[in-house]
């Protein structure tokens, strides 16, 4: 994954369509809320790049590198 963003739930209401254009070209975008992270927005490339690994860690026996 490439590059990140930081921004608040309250931004992100506000910026919608323009965190997603950026997600969508690769720039995530990290939510806070109550200052802290909440949740990612990513591109689709990103996110099957993450399930494709988490696939092989499960195939490996690799569960123990999962994050909880």
């Amino acid at each position: 994954m490439s590059n990140s963003l930081e921004v608040s739930t309250s931004e992100l209401q506000q910026s919608f369509d323009s965190c997603l254009e950026s997600a969508y070209q690769g720039t995530s975008q990290i939510v806070t809320k109550d200052g802290k992270e909440y949740v990612a927005l990513i591109s689709m490339a990103d996110f099957r790049q993450l399930q494709y690994f988490k696939y092989l860690i499960e195939k490996a026996g690799l569960e123990s590198l999962k994050e909880e």
